[in-house]
């Protein structure tokens, strides 16, 4: 179980807790998303999976009318994310912030965003064993970001949750 890493505000903004470490390797990730932002290719299925996998033409339409917008939004929360690192303190070894509702937004659209370039790369399945690899393992650091990236968004998406009253949770 990871550590408290974020914290909901009574005002609805979330405290953020990483150790320098998670936040450097976070800001290398939202690089790696912002190049493949930038020249997505011809074949953009790392940030863009199909939606009409089945049906080019739809696909193809699918295309034509979100690509833009898409990549825009995913740009704008990893330059989001990369900003509200800037902006946070570091004391002894740790790096917090504070994120408003968009912010919160923009950590977890890269966040999912991060997860899906990495896991596409990775080819990741439902049955992909989410443990941690070891070290020496040639594919361990790809993968371990993979499960990194996974974890820090359930405990995001969990702490956002328990602020529900008690009726909005299913």
């Amino acid at each position: 179980m990871m550590r408290r890493i974020f914290r909901v505000k009574r005002d609805g903004s979330v405290e953020v807790s990483l150790s320098i470490g998670e936040v450097e390797a976070i800001r290398e990730v939202a690089h790696l998303v912002l190049a493949e932002v930038d020249d997505p290719g011809e074949d953009a299925v790392r940030l863009l999976p199909p939606a009409y996998a089945d049906d080019l033409e739809r696909q193809e339409e699918f295309e034509r009318m979100t690509r833009d917008d898409l990549l825009a939004r995913k740009r704008a929360s990893a330059e989001a994310v990369v900003a509200s690192i800037v902006s946070g303190t570091t004391k002894r070894e740790t790096w917090s912030g504070v994120l408003d509702e968009d912010g919160v937004g923009a950590w977890l659209g890269f966040l999912n965003d991060a997860r899906l370039l990495i896991g596409t790369k990775l080819n990741v399945t439902e049955d992909m064993d989410h443990s941690p690899l070891p070290p020496e393992d040639p594919g361990a650091a790809m993968h371990n970001m993979y499960v990194y990236l996974s974890a820090l968004e359930g405990v995001l998406v969990e702490g956002l949750l328990d602020t529900l009253p008690a009726g909005g949770r299913s």
